[in-house]
């Protein structure tokens, strides 16, 4: 039996998290609940074990966590030929010596990072990368897709259940051609009791037809770019629809700014929780309905918020974000850069889960530009720029060189001159003035392979 599955299955606390989620449950579940768990008797008692853990004392949190990092680095220290390279001496006590793992590092070692024993695995590849443009490929096997119970998860703090109806308003390329319409999909879509909205391509006649079946399918929850639930917000606030209120919208894929988060909140009448996770290392964090930032799935995750010298950040600081994927053992993911800065948070939520939180997460690390001093802006002053520009529709800044900034606008109507010069000033203001600003009016701004919206992209290192 691996590591892993001992952890899982075994040791007095899992077993009794689980015994105290189930004994804990007095609400009936619906029927796809109950099919889930014969068919797939592993997400589900991992889905069980969060739920048991969740308003568990922080000790207890910690304890599991430790016993799982554990669990990991002896595996990778034994099986895995890179780390036994780079492990020596590495205990769960003291992972903060553990070198960092980059994309670089996976590209280059990937080989030396599959694990020894990945034919007794059912593995598979799986590959992330849509927002910078170079993707990254990693091993992720059966055990590790299990632990999609932490989807189950953070819809269950909006009080939907796995089971009851819901809408994907997504559009993943990858997802769309090598699944999502074929009869695999169209099984566990029906299982879920899920329907698939395509976000790829809209204009105002699609969501017209969206915010029909969203009318007579009445979901209890939505999955959705954080994009794209903006966008559709938008329209049915600029259209006066009325829209069914789910019980909860889950968004992700795409920092959620303030003011997405507060128009999606008004028209849907409902929670709106931010989920942050990558491909190469599934769910890490999710807001709850209180909004007081991400908890952290520290069951699976070890989330690090560190600056430049790799010494973490004081609350309230903006740092990188590594992670340790605890679930990650056909290629162990340890300590991990994602590419992602965050703000660090001491705070506990008040809803009472014991798990820490993220402050919030800011944007990729190539999100903030170099100005011509040589200073580091951060990608939100731009998105604060267009804050209250009713004549935009959406925008993309990118910084082609340090004194050249495009600009990309769908607009909604033509705009005065004063405008468009009060926008070049406020970007001119952070940037230099002899920074260049070109501004060109396009039909769509198109998404990244992985669908992802970005509205600032430096290419500035």
């Amino acid at each position: 039996m691996s590591p892993f599955r001992a952890m899982k299955t075994g040791g007095f606390l899992a077993k009794g998290m689980i015994k105290a989620a189930a004994a804990s449950s007095t609400s009936k579940k619906p029927w796809r609940y109950e099919f889930l768990r014969q068919a797939n008797p592993d997400q589900v008692k991992n889905f069980e074990l969060i739920m048991g853990l969740e308003f568990a004392p922080t000790e207890d949190i910690e304890t599991y966590q430790s016993e799982r990092l554990g669990s990991l680095i002896n595996h990778a220290k034994e099986q895995v030929p890179y780390y036994k390279e780079v492990l020596a001496g590495i205990t769960a006590e003291n992972l903060r010596n553990a070198p960092i793992l980059t994309k670089d590092i996976i590209r280059t070692r990937f080989e030396d990072l599959k694990s020894s024993d990945l034919e007794s695995r059912a593995w598979y590849r799986n590959s992330s990368g849509g927002s910078t443009g170079k993707p990254i490929t990693v091993i992720q096997d059966r055990e590790y897709a299990n632990w999609s119970a932490s989807n189950m998860y953070f819809f269950s703090m909006g009080q939907k259940m796995y089971g009851e109806s819901q809408i994907n308003l997504w559009g993943s390329e990858r997802d769309l051609l090598k699944g999502s319409i074929g009869v695999r999909a169209h099984i566990d879509n029906f299982l879920a009791n899920r329907r698939l909205l395509n976000a790829f391509y809209v204009s105002d006649d699609i969501w017209r037809e969206y915010t029909k079946t969203w009318n007579r399918v009445k979901p209890v929850g939505v999955w959705a770019y954080v994009d794209s639930a903006y966008e559709m917000a938008k329209f049915i606030k600029k259209t006066g629809i009325r829209i069914h209120a789910p019980k909860v919208i889950v968004v992700t894929a795409g920092t959620m700014h303030d003011f997405q988060y507060d128009l999606i909140h008004e028209v849907f009448n409902c929670p709106v929780i931010n989920q942050y996770g990558s491909r190469e290392v599934g769910d890490i964090a999710a807001s709850c309905p209180k909004n007081e930032g991400l908890h952290i799935f520290e069951y699976s995750h070890i989330v690090e918020i560190l600056d430049a010298n790799l010494e973490p950040v004081a609350a309230g600081e903006q740092g990188d974000v590594y992670v340790t994927s605890l679930i990650s053992y056909a290629m162990p993911i340890i300590r991990y850069r994602i590419g992602d800065t965050a703000v660090q948070s001491d705070k506990r939520c008040s809803c009472g889960r014991g798990f820490k939180l993220i402050g919030h997460i800011t944007g990729r690390s190539s999100d903030h530009f170099k100005a011509l001093n040589g200073s580091r802006i951060h990608g939100e002053y731009f998105t604060h720029v267009f804050y209250f520009q009713d004549w935009v529709e959406t925008f993309q800044v990118i910084q082609e060189k340090e004194d050249l900034i495009q600009i990309f606008i769908v607009k909604a109507r033509d705009p005065k001159q004063d405008q468009l010069d009060k926008i070049a000033e406020e970007v001119r203001a952070v940037m230099g003035e002899e920074c260049k600003i070109r501004m060109t009016f396009v039909e769509q701004i198109p998404r990244s392979p992985s669908g992802k919206f970005r509205y600032t992209i430096s290419k500035v290192s």
